[in-house]
């Protein structure tokens, strides 16, 4: 399962463009690798956003703007049968559970700048080469990846954990969930989203992604 989101700054005339142009490159670049059989970890990760930066270069090269029009950030959780590979730029963030430990863990921290609102974009220059990766051995019981809106609901900054409240009920949901039920889970998730209890909290746009493993869990390889 391929997981990605991106915040576009609102300090830029087309920073929602730039971050659905991202997200859509990022994925289809990604699905093209696993589909075929090149996909190659950490290097196909470093690739996927490089891709994704390219598509921006395009957009503005088009409509002859300077590239930080597009301005967002990209976070992007390949969730597998044997590993889970992360990667990021900017300020959002990801939450990891394991098979044995269900402590929700921060990975990655976000890049955070000297002042509010201020972090690493996928269009400033070297970019990638400040890409944030990180890669487990194993796979994921519960992830959830989120654009910085959330992360005073979502986090708690002095353990660097997920804040477990917030993320159970999904994680419940998704445990029953049935083949079908999509339409009606992102309806339900988006009208949390907008819900007082979240935008009381936050003057940031809002997205979150959230996947369960479901069925038996997987089995235990010798030596573990």
């Amino acid at each position: 399962m391929v997981l990605v989101a991106a915040d576009g700054s609102a300090a830029v005339p087309r920073g929602g463009e730039g971050a659905r142009l991202a997200v859509r490159a990022a994925v289809a670049h990604a699905e093209d690798a696993l589909a075929t059989g090149r996909w190659h970890g950490e290097e196909t990760m470093r690739s996927c956003f490089a891709v994704a930066r390219l598509q921006l270069m395009a957009e503005a090269a088009t409509f002859g703007q300077p590239l930080s029009d597009l301005a967002c950030t990209l976070l992007m959780a390949v969730l597998g049968r044997q590993m889970t590979l992360l990667g990021q730029i900017g300020d959002g963030a990801m939450v990891l559970a394991s098979h044995h430990d269900e402590t929700l863990y921060v990975p990655i921290r976000p890049q955070l700048g000297d002042g509010e609102g201020v972090t690493t974009r996928l269009t400033d220059e070297g970019a990638v080469g400040l890409l944030q990766i990180r890669e487990f051995p194993e796979p994921a019981r519960h992830a959830a990846v989120f654009t910085p809106g959330l992360r005073r609901l979502a986090l708690r900054w002095g353990d660097e954990v997920g804040h477990k409240p917030f993320f159970q009920p999904f994680f419940d949901v998704l445990q029953t969930a049935e083949d079908g039920d999509q339409a009606r889970l992102d309806d339900a998730l988006a009208t949390f989203l907008r819900s007082p209890t979240v935008r009381q909290r936050t003057e940031d746009d809002v997205t979150l992604l959230v996947a369960s493993w479901t069925g038996f869990p997987p089995p235990i390889l010798p030596g573990e």
